[in-house]
């Protein structure tokens, strides 16, 4: 970017310097080839993006991703010492990361910086492709960050070089909405430099000046120092485009005194002997360009591509003074550093300047070979104009297929996402039917744990009444059993006695023969009713337990009936236990019948046996 700075100031000093028409070493189209003229704006323009790349806005990264902020931090590193090429290897390695997160911010912050890489090692294709996958990026997203500025202005620069003024301010115009709602308003002088760059490059120098005094305005405001002093430079080369020396003048008087940078320095000579070259103070002119050439020649800084501009004006002043041999020497030695340079646009300059002095000295052979290695040259450069613009057409027409073909795959990411969406959508919606379902089958086991205790419950105060039932049911039976068995040995005491009497008078024989016979069945019944009621008590607790589960609807006499019938008693024989009629037990028999269900070719107390 050096080698462009020397090409502006050069074109801008030789500009105010030589005025007149005709075509000699006093005009500025004779001097600089067209492919060059224009340059001026780039100072301002590379030193506020100097500024911004300076500032280390890692703080503008999104990604949490601690190997995605070393390697970008690294790549910076590498930036500053200008090995371009490592630190794109290590962007590279983060993009790989970043395209697998969710980091659109981050992912065109590293595009800018490969871009930015390539446009220092002079690829303009690749910067290009990566400036406009940058932008590509930084459109999915609303945020407004510096990089993202930083990625139109870019862009903007790379179109304005191949004199695509509008597509470069569409660009602008965007970036400058964006850098008004910064509160940094470094950005925004960023924009408005490049702005001016177009309008210097249409030669529009009003617009151009109204827009680096407001970039003047915001550095002022920020206090960025080193941006005030280029873009003051910047006004000084403008104003003597206009012919303005005398403002020029007051301008460069109004520059600190404490700039020390090589390059500042040579700006300042080299635009003070411009100014006395054009005011045909020659000394001081000759003496200004020389402190130019002594103010770089011992710096840090790559000084020949100074050296060989200044060396190029001391052959104009050379020339002025009339010592037209010493101005061919230092041009012949200027075209010698610039063949190492591979400066194709600057030679052309000199050959034609060279040409025009042997025609002063009146070497014609001379003047004409030098003009066929011009038109050589300008050939050249117009043939590598030429590739250079196909191949920058070629890569709009890549970028824009890349574009729709990304376009395309986001659509269809879109649509997947969507398809995704109402997919898990779906699921969350069955997962809480589930759930539902769930719930309430938990709620429904519960309720039915309830009732089954419940039940339970009762069944076993039902067992427990029964059981008491049972055992008084029992004690009822034993003690039947007892004054049956009384009853009975009371009988035989009877009995014995009638017998007795039997022998003491045998008349009354068959007075008492049917008391004896009476005595002896109520004997004999009262033996088969403890046997029943024997039979009963061991068959009473479990059977009783299994009616009452299985038919909990009889009423007690029905039980009692039942338990009868499990003796296979008739109705007759129950209803004289039970002291009912004959037809009350039947009419029982027909209830019993009907509450358990009894099949009507199935024996009543055939069923009961089977409980």
């Amino acid at each position: 970017m050096k080698i462009s700075y020397t090409f502006l100031l050069y074109i801008l000093i030789i500009q105010f310097a030589f005025s007149k028409s005709n075509r000699n070493y006093n005009t500025l189209d004779s001097c600089i080839p067209p492919a060059v003229n224009g340059l001026m704006t780039n100072v301002i323009s590379s030193a506020v993006l100097f500024n911004l790349n300076q500032n280390k806005n890692i703080d503008e990264l999104v990604s949490t991703n601690s190997s995605v902020i070393i390697l970008i931090e690294k790549a910076k590193e590498f930036i500053e010492k200008t090995s371009y090429r490592e630190s794109n290897e290590l962007l590279f390695k983060a993009v790989e990361i970043l395209e697998t997160e969710d980091a659109i911010l981050d992912l065109g912050y590293c595009y800018n910086l490969i871009g930015k890489n390539y446009e220092s090692l002079s690829d303009e294709k690749k910067a290009l492709e990566y400036y406009s996958l940058g932008n590509f990026v930084y459109q999915k997203t609303k945020t407004v960050t510096r990089s993202k500025i930083l990625n139109l202005t870019n862009l903007a620069t790379l179109y304005t070089i191949r004199s695509r003024f509008s597509e470069s301010l569409q660009f602008l115009n965007t970036a400058q909405d964006l850098a008004n709602s910064l509160k940094d308003k470094k950005p925004l002088a960023q924009v408005y430099s490049c702005i001016a760059e177009i309008y210097m490059r249409q030669n529009d120098y009003k617009k151009a000046i109204t827009y680096l005094k407001d970039v003047e305005g915001i550095l002022e405001n920020i206090s960025d120092h080193k941006g005030i002093v280029s873009n003051q430079l910047n006004m000084i080369a403008l104003n003597s485009e206009f012919g303005k020396y005398e403002l020029a003048q007051s301008l460069l008087n109004k520059l600190p005194d404490t700039l020390n940078e090589p390059e500042h320095l040579f700006y300042i000579n080299y635009y003070t002997s411009g100014i006395h070259l054009n005011n045909s103070d020659y000394k001081n002119a000759l003496l200004y360009v020389n402190k130019a050439i002594t103010s770089v020649k011992n710096s840090s800084i790559d000084s020949i591509p100074f050296i060989l501009s200044a060396e190029h004006q001391k052959a104009i002043i050379f020339n002025k003074l009339g010592e037209t041999k010493k101005a061919i020497n230092i041009l012949e030695k200027t075209i010698n550093n610039i063949d190492k340079y591979e400066r194709l646009g600057h030679k052309s300059t000199v050959l034609l300047m060279l040409s025009d002095l042997y025609v002063d000295l009146k070497d014609y052979k001379k003047s004409n070979e030098i003009l066929n290695d011009y038109i050589i040259i300008k050939d050249s450069i117009l043939a590598i104009e030429n590739s250079n613009n196909a191949e920058f057409f070629k890569t709009m027409f890549n970028l824009e297929k890349v574009k729709v073909d990304l376009e395309k795959k986001e659509t269809e990411y879109q649509y997947l996402s969507e398809k995704n969406k109402t997919k898990n959508t779906y699921n969350t919606i069955l997962i809480i039917c589930i759930i539902l379902l769930l719930f309430l089958a938990v709620i429904v086991f519960i309720k039915q744990r309830r009732l089954y205790t419940n039940e339970k419950r009762t069944q076993k105060i039902e067992q427990d009444k029964l059981k008491q039932n049972l055992e008084f049911n029992k004690r009822q039976i034993t003690t039947f059993s007892i004054h049956i068995k009384e009853k009975n040995l009371l009988l035989e005491n009877i009995k014995n006695k009638i017998s007795e009497v039997y022998k003491v008078d045998p008349k009354l024989k068959a007075l008492l023969s049917n008391i004896h016979t009476y005595i002896n069945n109520d004997i004999k019944y009262n033996k088969t009713k403890i046997e029943m009621y024997s039979k009963v008590q061991e068959n009473n607790s479990e059977f009783l337990i299994n009616l009452k589960n299985d038919y909990p609807n009889l009423s007690p006499k029905e039980v009692d009936i039942v338990q009868m019938l499990l003796l296979n008693l008739s109705s007759k024989q129950i209803a004289a236990q039970l002291n009912l009629s004959v037809y009350s037990v039947d009419t029982y028999r027909s209830k019993i019948r009907s509450k358990m269900k009894v099949p009507k070719n199935v024996k009543l107390s055939d069923y009961i046996n089977k409980i």
